[in-house]
């Protein structure tokens, strides 16, 4: 993605700004994210319009009773502190304190053979480019936005370690990319929990629901012969995440496109359901909820 010099030097601005507004003590961090949180939680802040519906229809908490705003205060909480350690732990990786004992994925996949890793809007998705060694070239795929020095700035944050970001703007131009790098080796990361608006994807069941999923990871699977592994990074504590990696197994699905997503929208259901505060309820991820 091509940046005009006005927007770069805007971005560099804001880059450098953000930059010294990470470097204090984290405790400092710590103590805006609870005020925050505890701000957000005292006028009883709505995540959104859909927060509350899918709340009730997964979990069975009815919105206004003990259970409901228990879980909220929980989520505010952890979303709040997550953001801000994000942008911290972008700027200022050693930060952050990970533990790696989960981070199993090297075990079964070799990192010099096509990848495909996936994830969802779960704990700090965004650290995740700080935890890509070993991996040849990793390309994240992200969603630009509409102003392109925030672009500019995202991009800068994101790319770690050899990372490089494809900003999802056609699906001709998109779809050549990432089967080039797959046919190259490389890594290629999704976030594919939540689709544009304008894509349909295989219904699969998520959470008990019949939803759409991205058919991204399964098309390029089938069409590469790339292995697929999960990737996540949880928060545990303050400035302390924990790295969740594995590879999965499709066995005999690899020609089914439907039934890989299925498998795969399971495998997420497992880390929603044991972090559920982590994950972004907000979203309109159901279309069938009255």
């Amino acid at each position: 993605m091509k940046t005009p010099f006005l927007s770069k030097l805007i971005g560099e601005i804001v880059f450098l700004l953000l930059k010294i507004g990470t470097c204090l003590p984290s405790v400092l961090y710590s103590y805006l994210a609870c005020c925050i949180s505890s701000l957000l939680v005292m006028i009883d802040f709505s995540p959104s319009r859909y927060f509350d519906r899918n709340v009730f229809h997964v979990l069975g908490y009815k919105p206004k009773s003990r259970e409901y705003y228990q879980f909220k205060k929980e989520y505010i909480k952890h979303q709040v502190h997550c953001t801000i350690e994000s942008f911290v732990g972008m700027m200022w990786s050693n930060k952050i304190k990970f533990d790696k004992s989960n981070h199993k994925i090297s075990e079964h996949i070799p990192t010099e053979k096509p990848t495909i890793l996936i994830t969802g809007h779960i704990g700090a998705w965004e650290l995740l480019s700080d935890l890509l060694e070993g991996f040849k070239n990793p390309l994240l795929l992200a969603k630009p936005t509409k102003y392109l020095w925030a672009n500019y700035v995202l991009d800068k944050m994101r790319s770690k370690n050899a990372t490089r970001i494809l900003w999802v703007e056609s699906d001709l131009g998109s779809y050549k990319s990432i089967l080039k790098a797959l046919k190259n080796n490389q890594a290629v990361g999704f976030v594919f929990d939540q689709k544009s608006k304008n894509r349909k994807g295989p219904q699969v069941n998520f959470l008990g629901y019949e939803t759409d999923f991205v058919s991204g990871p399964a098309l390029f699977a089938r069409k590469t012969g790339a292995e697929i592994g999960e990737m996540y990074c949880l928060r545990e504590g303050r400035f302390k995440y924990s790295l969740h990696s594995n590879y999965l197994d499709l066995g005999n699905k690899m020609n089914d496109v439907n039934a890989m997503t299925q498998f795969l929208a399971s495998e997420f259901e497992k880390k929603v359901k044991e972090y559920p505060a982590q994950w972004l309820w907000q979203y309109h991820k159901w279309t069938n909820f009255n």
